[in-house]
């Protein structure tokens, strides 16, 4: 399933009515070391609740998690949702402030990260592993935003630097990371990035698309020619989901 994580909530505190609400401030969270697998969406962030009065979300790390077929056509997933962009690493809605996406591998459908409302502040996303999908009639790819109601996606922004112009506050840090599989020039985003056609890993037979495979002990350690390391730790992953890590075969 998906990660669903709100701002702090304001609540009565108990006691005569004529009581003060009592706001409690969440303290920064985050999810390290983890494995999201077959799921319709990886992790939503939601700034302020738009049903309960809330204080911001504030300080947010994603780091070191794998992504595994993230896709809104898997078999047994919920009724779709009243957002029509499905299959994305990450949704951010009504700006959350000091998000950080780091040394993550995602092989999701849909965009890398998606905004809706407001604007996200504080937003760093370096080195990660993560297909930026090909844009083809849509701007569910790569880092894209849009204004959504009542399940209806208007004035939809382009992948790169118009979404992050648009739906970030500077200053943004997007830098380090490996988005494969699409059809956009580097120019439309900050550098440095790289974005190859393909990507090569450890296990020769990790499915691009899915993520997906048939080894028994895999390693979704990006091969790379610069000695540099992005995506996911897998030696510090694999002994944080000891016991699951079997589950990843098809």
């Amino acid at each position: 399933m998906s990660s669903r994580t709100t701002g702090s909530k304001q609540t009565s505190s108990a006691g005569p009515s004529h009581s003060r609400p009592e706001t409690r401030t969440a303290a920064p969270v985050g999810q390290r070391s983890g494995l999201v697998k077959n799921a319709r969406n990886g992790f939503d962030l939601l700034g302020t609740d738009y049903t309960h009065p809330s204080g911001p979300l504030d300080g947010v790390a994603i780091t070191n998690n794998l992504l595994l077929n993230i896709n809104p056509s898997i078999v047994g997933a919920p009724p779709l949702s009243a957002y029509p962009e499905p299959g994305q690493m990450l949704y951010l809605i009504n700006g959350p402030r000091n998000v950080t996406v780091t040394h993550n591998t995602s092989f999701q459908s849909g965009a890398i990260t998606f905004s809706n409302i407001s604007a996200t502040s504080g937003f760093v996303f370096s080195d990660n592993v993560v297909r930026h999908n090909q844009c083809l009639g849509t701007n569910n790819c790569g880092i894209a935003g849009g204004q959504i109601s009542n399940g209806q996606l208007s004035a939809p922004t382009a992948p790169g630097d118009p979404t992050l112009q648009q739906y970030f506050t500077s200053p943004y840090t997007v830098s380090g990371n490996v988005m494969f599989d699409g059809n956009i020039s580097e120019n439309q985003y900050p550098s440095p990035n790289s974005f190859p056609s393909s990507v090569t890993f450890v296990t020769p037979d990790i499915d691009l698309q899915t993520g997906l495979t048939s080894s028994p002990d895999p390693d979704y350690s990006i091969v790379t020619g610069d000695g540099t390391t992005p995506g996911v730790d897998w030696d510090t992953l694999k002994a944080a989901i000891q016991g699951v890590v079997q589950s990843h075969s098809q």
